[in-house]
């Protein structure tokens, strides 16, 4: 990446100040500095804003970062979520751990950015499992679906526009 062009990163988890700060570094004096209105991480492992499927934090200080590009996110995010639980499916149908992996990895890192976190936890939890080299149950991937369902539903009720 360094080679292409990159000029630095940031890792997860991230928070507003430290994303602010790299933008800054990297801008320079080219602008003014930035403060953010309110420090919210966006990682799995915080205690939930919420005890429904989806941490009001974390969506709501994403929502705030993208601005206009938010409205593209949940589609976005529905249509992966989506791909990935059939990819799951069809790989514990022929128990390919390493495609069950990538595909649980994938799911935990998009839902955790979203501020899904009890459905980023499952697909942590099948991660390691496929890590361990133990099987996936169709119960543990009708569980998975059931918490998308429960983020999809509260996705469409606080951004109806969005969905």
């Amino acid at each position: 990446c360094l080679e292409a062009g990159m000029k630095g990163f940031i890792t997860k988890p991230f928070n507003t100040q430290t994303l602010l700060a790299s933008i800054h570094e990297l801008l320079g004096d080219k602008i003014d500095p930035i403060t953010p209105t309110q420090d919210v991480s966006i990682v799995a492992d915080e205690p939930a804003s919420t005890l429904g499927p989806i941490d009001i934090k974390i969506i709501s200080a994403l929502r705030e970062m993208m601005d206009d590009d938010f409205a593209e996110l949940i589609p976005a995010f529905r249509e992966s979520s989506l791909s990935i639980l059939e990819g799951l499916e069809q790989a514990q149908s022929t128990k390919d751990l390493a495609v069950m992996q990538r595909h649980a990895h994938s799911l935990k890192s998009s839902s955790a950015n979203l501020g899904a976190l009890s459905l980023s936890s499952l697909a942590k939890s099948m991660e390691q499992q496929c890590k361990d080299r133990n099987e996936i149950t169709m119960a543990q991937l009708d569980a998975l679906k059931a918490e998308f369902d429960r983020v999809d539903s509260e996705l469409n009720r606080l951004y109806p526009d969005d969905a």
